[in-house]
C-alpha cells in the first residue's frame, strides 16, 4: 500500500471512528443515501441489478421491501452477473468464499473496497486500545505484503506460522514478546494448549479472533492460557467486516458500511430479541455490490451497548449455516441449530458434528477438563434443540484437523 492510499485508509478510519457515535436518526439519514447511491449505480452498472432494481426509488429503509433477497445459489449459477462492468475484471482482486456451504463463490475487490476493509478491521484494533507501535503477532498460514505505514513501524505485523508439533510458533511468540495475537479460534488452540503446558507461558494484553465463531469455552480457554482479554470479530468474504466486539463486550455492526437486517423464515423483520436470518446490504462496496444478500448466519439484535456507540448490536450469533440435517422424516433442518446447542456449553473448546445416516449423528468434542459434562448431557442438549429424535455418539478427541484452507469445519454430511 503506497502512501497515497494509506492517507485514504486513515480517512476511512477517523469517517467510522466519527460515524459510531452519531446518533441514530443520523445514521439512518447516512443509510438511505448511501442506498439510493448504491441502488442508482448498481442499476446501471451490474447485470443481475439492472435487471431486478431498475426503476427502483428509494425514499426511506422501508423500501428495502421491495427488493427481492439474493441467495449464495443466486449468485454461484453466475458470479460476473454481479460484477460491476464500470470496473476493469482485471485491476480487481480475486477472493473466494471457503466453500463450507457448496461451491467457494469467487468475489472481486476493487482497491478502494480493498483499503476501506482493512481500514475497518483497524479500526477494531484500535478502538479496543491497539497502538501503533503495539507489537503484534499474527498466527496464520497466509502473510500479508506489509503496507507503507507498516515499512514505517506503525501498526506493524509478525506473522507467525500455526503452531507445529515441534513447538516452534510458542518459541518465536516467547522471543517476540507481542501485547497482542490477532489469529482464526481453530489456528490458536494448538497454541493455547501448548502455552498452557509451558513451564514459562507467554503472556499478552489483548488476543483479537476471526474468521469462525467463537465458542464460549475457547474463549474462556485463551483468556486463562494467555492471561488476557479476548476481543471477536465477525464478517464474511463477500462483504468484508460486518460487526466487531468493543471493550465493553457488544459486538457493534459497522452500520456506516454494512446495512444488516434480521429476518425470519418467511422474510419479515424479527420483533425483539428473536433470532433470524442476517441478511446484508454492502452499502460502500461497488465492484462487487451485494444487496439484501443472504448469508447464512443467525442472531438476533441485541440491547444498546454500555460503551455510548450508536452502531447496533448483535447477539447470539450462531454461525453459518454450513450444512442442513437430513431428519429420519425426511425433512431438512439447518445444522446451525446444532453448533448454537454446543457452543456455549461450558468445557467444550471445539466441536464438529457428522452426520452418518438420517437417524445418527456423531459429535467430535475437545474439552479443556474444566467442567465434568457428561457425554449423555451433550447428547441431551443437542437432542433438545433437533424437532425429532435422532441417536447421537459423543466422541472425544484432542484435535479436530482443519480443511485445506486451514479453518476448521463444524459440520459434515454423508447422506448424499
Amino acid at each position: 500500500m503506497d502512501p497515497l492510499n494509506s492517507a485514504r485508509l486513515a480517512f476511512h478510519l477517523m469517517d467510522t471512528r466519527r460515524n459510531q457515535w452519531k446518533a441514530p436518526d443520523e445514521l439512518e439519514r447516512m443509510q438511505i443515501r448511501a442506498l439510493q447511491a448504491l441502488v442508482s449505480h448498481a442499476a446501471k452498472h451490474v447485470p443481475h441489478y439492472r435487471k431486478t432494481l431498475k426503476g427502483l426509488n428509494i425514499r426511506s429503509l422501508d423500501d428495502l421491501a421491495a427488493m427481492p433477497l439474493t441467495a449464495k445459489p443466486d449468485v454461484q449459477k453466475d458470479p460476473e452477473l454481479f460484477v460491476n462492468d464500470a470496473f476493469a475484471q482485471s485491476k480487481l482482486s480475486r477472493h473466494k468464499t471457503s466453500g463450507s456451504s457448496g461451491t467457494p463463490l469467487p468475489v472481486y475487490y476493487s482497491a478502494e473496497d480493498s483499503i476501506r476493509a482493512a481500514a475497518l478491521r483497524m479500526h477494531w484494533l484500535t478502538d479496543n486500545g491497539v497502538g501503533p507501535f503495539d507489537r503484534k503477532a499474527n498466527v496464520t498460514y497466509y502473510k500479508y505484503k506489509e503496507s507503507f505505514i507498516q515499512r514505517l513501524g506503525i501498526f506493524k505485523v509478525h506473522y507467525l506460522p500455526v503452531m507445529d508439533a515441534g513447538g516452534d510458533t510458542l518459541r518465536s511468540l516467547s522471543s517476540l514478546k507481542p501485547s497482542i495475537i490477532i489469529s482464526t479460534p481453530s489456528f490458536m488452540l494448538p497454541l493455547v494448549m501448548a502455552n498452557l503446558e509451558a513451564g514459562s507461558p507467554v503472556r499478552v494484553r489483548k488476543v483479537f479472533t476471526s474468521g469462525e465463531m467463537l465458542t464460549t469455552g475457547a474463549r474462556e480457554l485463551i483468556k486463562k492460557s494467555f492471561s488476557c482479554s479476548v476481543s471477536d470479530r465477525y464478517g464474511t468474504i463477500e462483504a468484508g467486516p460486518v460487526a466487531w466486539e468493543c471493550e465493553k463486550g457488544g459486538m457493534h455492526v459497522f452500520s456506516d458500511s454494512i446495512l444488516l437486517e434480521i429476518l425470519d423464515d418467511a422474510g419479515n423483520p424479527v420483533r425483539g430479541g428473536e433470532s433470524g436470518n442476517l441478511v446484508l446490504t454492502t452499502l460502500r462496496k461497488r465492484s462487487m455490490p451485494f444487496i439484501r444478500y443472504c448469508i447464512g448466519d443467525r442472531a438476533s439484535w441485541g440491547a444498546k451497548c454500555q460503551c455510548g456507540r450508536n452502531f447496533p448490536v448483535l447477539k447470539g450469533l450462531e454461525g453459518r449455516m454450513n450444512g442442513m440435517l437430513t431428519l429420519p422424516s425426511g425433512r431438512r433442518f439447518s445444522a446451525t441449530t446444532v453448533g448454537a446447542a454446543l457452543r456455549h456449553l461450558p468445557g467444550i473448546i471445539c466441536f464438529q458434528t457428522i452426520q452418518e445416516r438420517p437417524d445418527f449423528l456423531r459429535i467430535r468434542v475437545v474439552r479443556d477438563g474444566s467442567h465434568n459434562l457428561t457425554r449423555a448431557q451433550i447428547a441431551e442438549a443437542v437432542l433438545r434443540a433437533l424437532p425429532e429424535p435422532v441417536d447421537i455418539e459423543v466422541e472425544e478427541t484432542d484435535r479436530i484437523e482443519p480443511e485445506k484452507n486451514g479453518k476448521m469445519r463444524d459440520f459434515a454430511s454423508k447422506i448424499a
